[in-house]
Formats: structure tokens, C-alpha cells, sequence
């Protein structure tokens, strides 16, 4: 699975997609407080970060003045970091997905028109993480559905089960809560190739407000993404008509 998520993320290196993202809060029951939908065009990352061009903002679309200005943003950036290097050298260690949490079999079914795996995950009571990242994930209970001949993950979905911070300044001021929960999901775009297709966290947060007294965030986030298709990316301009 290793080697084919290396060669799609690869080829994924010449597509763009269209992103659509939900930002909601809300109240300790669950409901609404406050909706932001956002629609961008996203181009593969540079310097660690994708490259994201603002089409609208709920529901109404950008003007042509400010929709040109943010063409000429995306393809300054683009040209000047086009050709940069990751920033972290990949390296053989094993991932602390692995290394954390201990899965067992649940079963087969069909998810999307498609025989999967499904695994569930859990703590590993005997590891001792080190890195953030490794507590965090090390913390998830979950579900995994895997497609055994596409050996791609088509969803995943966890929850953590104890309190994490990180570590600093930051962390005593913030931490995320037991019951933090996001949901992932992959589909295929054809030739074998297999793109993002949702990406969806409701966090429990728990901060230091003013004068440090204690407050409760709930954000949820839902990126769902379509449209995948290729670029050049050694053109000049990115957003011209071929």
C-alpha cells in the first residue's frame, strides 16, 4: 500500500481539483452556531502548503476584478516555487499509524461498489509515543475500509480516545478532547489513479480564554473535493485556455 499511495501522490503532482469547504461552529448540543462556505481551485502543494485560488464565498462568486487579481497571486506564487524541494526528506521509518495502534479484522462488505477490508484500530497499550504527531495518532480508536486490489485506503475513520496537546506554551493553553473525531475518503479518477474525495473533523477543544478561564470550541470542517483534472505545471500561466 506504501508503494502505490508514493506513485499516486506522484502523478496527483499534475492534477488540480476543485475544493469545497464548510467551516461551522457549533454549540455544546451540537447545532449550527455559524457556516462559512468556501469554493477554491487547489493546485498540488509548494513549500508544504497547496496552492489554493479563492472562486467564491457562500454561494456568491468573485467578482472579475478580484477574481484576476487572485489568478495573478496563485501564478506569481506558483513560478517562484514551482521547482522548490519537499521540505522533509522522506525517510524509511515506519509510520506511527502503524507502530500505535493495534488492528484486527472486522470483516468484508462492499463500500461504493467495491469488495473492501474493513479493519478496526485501536490503542496500543504497550507503545510509548515521542513526536505530536505519533501521540495523536496513537490515541485513535477507528475504522479503515481498504480495497485489497486497488490496495488503497477508500475511507477511514477515527476518534480519539484520550486528551492531546502539544507540547509548550500551546499546548497548556489548548488541548483537544476525548470524542474528536474526523472521517477521510478516497475515489478513483481512472487509470488507475485515486484522488481525495472527502475530508470531514469535528473537534472538541478545550482553551484558556481571558484571564485564562476555561472555554469549549467545537469547529467542524467538511472539505469535499471534485473535478480533478491535469495541468501543466511548467506553464506560465496557469489559468490559460489551451
Amino acid at each position: 500500500m506504501e508503494a502505490k499511495q508514493k506513485e499516486n501522490s506522484v502523478k496527483l503532482g499534475r492534477y488540480s481539483y476543485t475544493l469545497k469547504r464548510t467551516v461551522q461552529e457549533l454549540n455544546d448540543k451540537g447545532v449550527v452556531k455559524k457556516e462559512k462556505v468556501y469554493v477554491y481551485q487547489v493546485f498540488p502543494p509548494r513549500q508544504a502548503l497547496p496552492v489554493i485560488l479563492l472562486l467564491s464565498e457562500d454561494g456568491k462568486a468573485l467578482s472579475d476584478e478580484k477574481l484576476a487579481k487572485e489568478k495573478i497571486r496563485v501564478n506569481k506564487y506558483w513560478q517562484a516555487h514551482k521547482n522548490d524541494a519537499p521540505k522533509s526528506k522522506p525517510g524509511k521509518e515506519a509510520a506511527p499509524w502503524f507502530e500505535g495502534l493495534d488492528f484486527s479484522v472486522v470483516g468484508n462488505e462492499r463500500f461504493e461498489g467495491r469488495d473492501v477490508i474493513v479493519l478496526s484500530f485501536k490503542p496500543r497499550a504497550d507503545y510509548a509515543p515521542k513526536k505530536d504527531a505519533e501521540k495523536f495518532l496513537s490515541g485513535l480508536k477507528g475504522q479503515v475500509w481498504i480495497d485489497p486490489t486497488e490496495k488503497v485506503i477508500m475511507k477511514l475513520h477515527g476518534e480519539l480516545t484520550n486528551v492531546f496537546s502539544v507540547g509548550g506554551l500551546s499546548g497548556f493553553l489548548s488541548s483537544l478532547r476525548p470524542g474528536s473525531e474526523f472521517t477521510v475518503e478516497n475515489m478513483p479518477l481512472g487509470d488507475g489513479l485515486w484522488g481525495a474525495k472527502r475530508f470531514e473533523f469535528a473537534f472538541i477543544e478545550k482553551y484558556a480564554g481571558v484571564l485564562f478561564l476555561p472555554h469549549t470550541a467545537r469547529p467542524r470542517q467538511r472539505d469535499e473535493m471534485s473535478d480533478y483534472r491535469p495541468f501543466d505545471p511548467d506553464a506560465k500561466d496557469l489559468f490559460a485556455k489551451p
